[in-house]
């Protein structure tokens, strides 16, 4: 959805025609040349007189805008993110990168911050990392990435608060039905018996719906393949760490597995690469 603002109007169209070109062009702008950015360029016109905007997209940037005056009136075009300010504030007090044993590959990072508003004497210090969102007035802070010198956190936000609030009351109006269910004495829970199911009938529906289930188990889950031994045994030769970032073949780590489990270094007579 696009909202676009001119003055006190604001225009939300229902469908946008895809009908833009892309065309390499020059702005007659000393300042606005070979500047590697995408950019709309906007006719302005009235009166007999025409001016030509060129508002560049910068890709997770901040908004961007051009201004020009037509016919003694300031015309400002804006493109972007709006921002908005926060009624409380996230001061970073530290981020957290872990990194795999022997690597350079970061194997998870967090942001250590603390929450602080004025208005209602909050000061809450906070961990966000991988499903470990902070949440506060309705809205919804996520791990999102970090800054390449490693010294600052990317945040990602979510202030739908009426989206918010429709998900936890359909969570409220179930669990009010099923308390309901179990309370109420005319409710089919309630009134199932025993004596419901010594129908004949009934018993074998309820054998045929067993036995599909089963049949169906079957056929989703087929016999496993098995390499032969000789494929099997070139793919263990893979380099790969184990737990403790120790480089070695993947035979090895096939093989102390199998030793761990099965107590012997082959199972029904399959070697541990081709168990593994």
């Amino acid at each position: 959805m696009f909202l676009f603002t001119s003055g006190t109007f604001r225009i939300i169209p229902q469908k946008l025609s895809k009908s833009g070109k892309i065309i390499p062009e020059v702005s007659p702008e000393q300042d606005q040349q070979s500047t590697g950015k995408d950019a709309f360029e906007i006719e302005i016109s009235g009166k007999g007189i025409s001016k030509m905007l060129y508002v560049y997209n910068i890709y997770n940037g901040p908004r961007t805008f051009a201004e020009t005056t037509l016919d003694d009136k300031r015309i400002e075009v804006y493109y972007g993110p709006e921002e908005i300010t926060l009624p409380f504030a996230l001061e970073l007090d530290d981020f957290v990168l872990e990194r795999y044993p022997g690597s350079t590959s970061p194997s998870g990072y967090k942001s250590n911050v603390t929450l602080i508003d004025s208005e209602k004497g909050v000061e809450m210090p906070y961990s966000i990392y991988m499903n470990n969102i902070l949440k506060y007035g309705g809205y919804r802070f996520y791990q999102s990435s970090y800054d390449r010198d490693e010294k600052g956190t990317v945040l990602s936000v979510n202030g739908d608060r009426a989206g918010m609030m429709v998900t936890y009351t359909g969570y409220a109006l179930l669990f009010l039905f099923i308390v309901l269910t179990m309370i109420n004495p005319s409710s089919m829970l309630r009134r199932s018996t025993a004596s419901m199911w010594r129908n004949n009938s009934k018993k074998v529906l309820t054998l045929l719906a067993l036995a599909a289930l089963f049949s169906f188990n079957s056929f989703a889950n087929p016999g496993k393949v098995v390499y032969e031994k000789e494929k099997a045994d070139q793919f263990g030769r893979v380099l790969v760490q184990d737990q403790k970032g120790r480089t070695k073949p993947l035979y090895t780590v096939s093989n102390d597995i199998l030793r761990k489990v099965a107590r012997g270094s082959t199972f029904n007579g399959y070697s541990p690469m081709q168990v593994f």
